[in-house]
Formats: C-alpha cells, sequence, structure tokens
C-alpha cells in the first residue's frame, strides 16, 4: 500500500480538467486527469516509462509528460491516436508560422466561397469530401463543402507537425457542425450555421491549440508515441515499461466506432476497422450480439497477459473502471478485473473508490446510474 495514494480525495470535487492539452478535443468517458497524475507521481519516478494501452485521447500521456516521464499508448480507435499525438507535440516558432498561415488560408477560402471575399488566395486548396453517403445524411452541402475545403489544405500541408495539429482541430468541431447530436447523442437534428462559419470554429481551434503547444517544454531524452493497435498486442519490448495507467472501456456503455463515425470518415480511416477490434462496444453486449460479463473477463485477460510481458516484474498496472448494465442486470467490473489479472499472476495491492460527478453527460442512459468508479493497483508477478 502506498500511504500518499490512500490519503488522496478521489473525487476531485471541482477540480479543473481542461489545463495543459486537455481540452483540445471533446472524447467521452476519459477518466480525470487529476487521477493519473496522481498515481504516476506516486507510482513511477522521472525518467521512466509509462504505458497506457487504451490511451483514448491521451490523458495518461500527458500527465505522463507533464510528470517527466516517457509516455507510450494505443488504441484501436485512429481519431484518438492522432489526438494523442497532437496533446503530446511540442511546436516551435516555424510551426506557430505555418500553423497561423494554414488557419488564415482557410478561413479566406471560406469567405470566397461564401461571397464575402472577392480575392482569390493565392492558391485554393483542393476540396476534399470523403466519397461515402453517411456525408450526405450528417452533414448540409454548405458545412460539408467547408469541411471539403479544411481537409484539401491540411492535405497540402508540408509541415508534419502543422498537419497533424490541423487534423485533431477539423476532427474537434466536425460533431459540432455536423446533424449528429452531441458526443452522447447518437441521433440527428437540424443544426443553423452561418455561412463561413465551419472554417471559423476551425481557425479558433487551431489557433487556440497552437498558442498552448508553443508553450510545452520539449525533453528529448523522454519518448512520446502512440500508435493504433490491439491492448492485448503491444508493440513493446519485454519488461520495457515502468508503470501502466489505463482505463478499459466499460462493456455496453460506448460504441467509438459508431459515435466518431464521421471523425474516422472525415481523417480517412474506416470506422468498421475500428469497430471489428472494439472491446466493450454498446452493440456488441447487445441482446443480440450476446456478449456477456466472461466475454469482458477473457478480453481483460488478454490484457493482462500482455502486460504481463512488457511490464517490470512487481511494477504496477493501475485500472480505473466503473460497472456496467449488461441486458439489466449489474456487472461489477472491478471484480472481473480482479479475476482475470490473477489468471495471470497480478496481484491486487491495493483499490480505491470514487464518485463520479453527476453533472456529467452519460454516454449512454442506462450506464448513467453507475455512481462510482473504482481505482485498482495491480502488482506484476
Amino acid at each position: 500500500m502506498y500511504p500518499g495514494l490512500a490519503t488522496v480525495d478521489w473525487d476531485f470535487v471541482g477540480a479543473k480538467t481542461g489545463y495543459l492539452t486537455h481540452g483540445f478535443h471533446p472524447y467521452p468517458a476519459k477518466f480525470i486527469p487529476q487521477i493519473p497524475a496522481r498515481l504516476i507521481a506516486e507510482l513511477s519516478s522521472p525518467g521512466e516509462i509509462v504505458v497506457d494501452p487504451f490511451c483514448g485521447s491521451g490523458t495518461a500521456l500527458v500527465e505522463a509528460v507533464a510528470a517527466g516521464r516517457s509516455a507510450l499508448g494505443g488504441d484501436v480507435n485512429p481519431v484518438a491516436v492522432v489526438i494523442s499525438r497532437a496533446k503530446t507535440l511540442p511546436l516551435n516558432g516555424e510551426d506557430d508560422r505555418d500553423a497561423r498561415e494554414l488557419a488564415d488560408k482557410v478561413q479566406a477560402c471560406s469567405e470566397m466561397l461564401s461571397g464575402r471575399l472577392r480575392l482569390m488566395p493565392l492558391s485554393q486548396p483542393d476540396v476534399v469530401v470523403p466519397g461515402d453517403d453517411a456525408i450526405d445524411f450528417w452533414f448540409d452541402p454548405s458545412v460539408a463543402r467547408e469541411l471539403g475545403v479544411i481537409n484539401g489544405a491540411i492535405r497540402a500541408c508540408r509541415n508534419s507537425k502543422v498537419r497533424l495539429v490541423a487534423k485533431v482541430a477539423l476532427s474537434a468541431i466536425i460533431v459540432s457542425v455536423s446533424k449528429q447530436d452531441s458526443d452522447t447523442r447518437y441521433v440527428r437534428r437540424e443544426k443553423r450555421l452561418k455561412a463561413g462559419g465551419v472554417a471559423g470554429r476551425f481557425h479558433a481551434k487551431m489557433i487556440g491549440m497552437v498558442e498552448v503547444l508553443r508553450r510545452l517544454r520539449s525533453n528529448e531524452s523522454l519518448k512520446t508515441e502512440a500508435w493504433v493497435g490491439d491492448a492485448r498486442r503491444l508493440p513493446l519490448a519485454a519488461g520495457s515499461a515502468d508503470l501502466v495507467v489505463t482505463s478499459p472501456p466499460y462493456p455496453n456503455a460506448y460504441s467509438y466506432h459508431l459515435y466518431h463515425r464521421t471523425r474516422l470518415l472525415w481523417l480517412g480511416f474506416d470506422p468498421q476497422r475500428v469497430k471489428s477490434m472494439e472491446i466493450g462496444s454498446h452493440r456488441h453486449y447487445s441482446a443480440r450480439n450476446g456478449a456477456t460479463r466472461s466475454t469482458f473477463k477473457a478480453d481483460m485477460q488478454g490484457c493482462f497477459e500482455e502486460l504481463s510481458r512488457v511490464l517490470r516484474s512487481r511494477r504496477y498496472a493501475c485500472f480505473v473502471v466503473g460497472n456496467s448494465i449488461i441486458r439489466g442486470e449489474v456487472v461489477d467490473n472491478s471484480r472481473v478485473l480482479e479475476e482475470a489479472g490473477a489468471e495471470v499472476g497480478f496481484n491486487l495491492d491495493d483499490r480505491f473508490t470514487r464518485n463520479i460527478d453527476m453533472g456529467r453527460k452519460s454516454f449512454n442512459p442506462v450506464i448513467g446510474k453507475i455512481k462510482q468508479e473504482h481505482i485498482l493497483l495491480f502488482r506484476a508477478p
């Protein structure tokens, strides 16, 4: 047991969660940054390697970098990986200039298309719109065209770091300018957007992100990396990790391939591939598809088996997880993880319980009845 963790008020009532780069992109079901921050500070040392096999939008990776640790993570959702890479990417003065030039170019092209600007920009980007029926269903033609201008400008950008940041800025605004109600409601509704409003949102988002990234400190001795992949098959050497901090997807809670479908399409990814790899998908646990508690246990056991390979002996793997409701029955996912870990030799050294802020919008109304999360500290064999 670590006394420093036992005294933490894990509820973090009123804590600000949008500092550093955490506010770059909406991403439901992520844990608040204060949790990985405390675990990393207590269970690792500067210069060590922190791994998050379900990195999502990179919350743990950002906190690891901020604490002077190398940060490595993966996720089956390529949108999540793009976000994670951008959130840990310091920019220099040249990058800042290129980013502002790109944002201004998009703004000018949008004004020209809407008739508010008569002079054509020196170089007009191609209009690149994904060829998928979902685009016609979820976007007004004028919105799709503005997004296509942004997409074309990003693809033409020669600065790879700026291109990465711009992809995240584009992804961050997509749902808000689409007919999808929100990141947590996959229903269609009409939204009134002013001409040029899409480019305006992109411009503001891009400039805001760049200003934050310019303030990040770069430490060449530290490694930061995010990859697209399965948590049960990590591209890491045996015994290379010093600490694991992660929050796996809760079964029956959220379907990333579905709610992020339009983002996946605009960024050039295949939603069906994400669907086939996703653990815990709400649709996977429907009555029709029939996944159960045992399904989740088997998935987590596979994850623990891989962690036993990459995590140094006697070091910690920390999981943050809440309960699920599968076909009307409450499933204690912390118990599932405890059983899965024990099968591979991971002992549960300690656990803490925190109350979830019920003001946070639920990603599944049924799962919204769950009011607590569990923080589990497993020690590797």
